[in-house]
């Protein structure tokens, strides 16, 4: 009987040590767990272990951002502007479907509506194929170089002996922000060119350049 006294005593006297142990801990976080108690004899404070996150639960990573990545498809609408030394002004707007055949590197097909500025003004009709390659990339946003030909039909001829047939080509580079997860604002500057590659001869080539300014937006799906 005397031991099991003495016993219950000692069991007591820790007990109240634990609970003074874990009253006095200054500090301590919500969910914060005392392993040990504070050692009397040293004032030493005893392990505290942080037990905050409920059991079965775990904590999710941020989302990766997969805009850009293998097999995704997207849509780009945007407008544009070029201003060539002859005086002639091209406004144009773009609709096109891309698709990435690998992370960062898509294929788009661009059907784009021109409006041309010139002595006989007219309107054109025309079909684009654009690699794009997004060299550079961070958290929400990305630089990418873009560049490659189409075709372009017009009501009148492009200049008073050119042809109404054409071909495009152009390339440069832009930048992309994830404004949200389904909406990339995008703008840019390409180098753009017309001419019908002298189909009908030399005298019948009239050219455009000129650097070509677009804004707009993309959304990957």
């Amino acid at each position: 009987m005397k031991a099991l006294i003495l016993a219950l005593g000692w069991l007591i006297r820790n007990s109240s040590l634990v609970l003074i142990g874990i009253l006095s801990s200054p500090g301590l976080p919500l969910g914060s767990e005392v392993v040990s108690p504070r050692n009397p004899q040293t004032g030493t404070a005893g392990e505290v272990r942080n037990s905050s996150k409920l059991p079965g639960t775990a904590q999710t990573a941020p989302e990766e951002n997969r805009s850009f990545a293998a097999g995704t498809r997207n849509i780009t609408i945007y407008p544009s502007a070029a201003a060539g030394k002859s005086g002639r002004k091209i406004y144009a707007g773009h609709v096109g479907l891309g698709y990435y055949v690998i992370d960062n590197l898509s294929i788009n097909l661009e059907g784009v509506g021109y409006g041309i500025d010139q002595d006989n003004d007219t309107g054109a009709v025309g079909l684009d194929l654009l690699p794009r390659w997004h060299y550079m990339r961070a958290a929400d946003w990305s630089l990418y170089l873009d560049g490659g030909a189409g075709i372009i039909y017009s009501n009148n001829r492009l200049g008073e002996s050119g042809t109404h047939f054409n071909f495009t080509l152009q390339g440069g580079l832009g930048v992309t922000y994830h404004l949200t997860g389904n909406l990339i604002p995008i703008t840019g500057l390409r180098w753009f060119h017309i001419s019908n590659a002298r189909i009908q001869g030399k005298d019948r080539n009239v050219g455009f350049d000129s650097p070509m300014f677009y804004l707009g937006l993309m959304k990957p799906f």
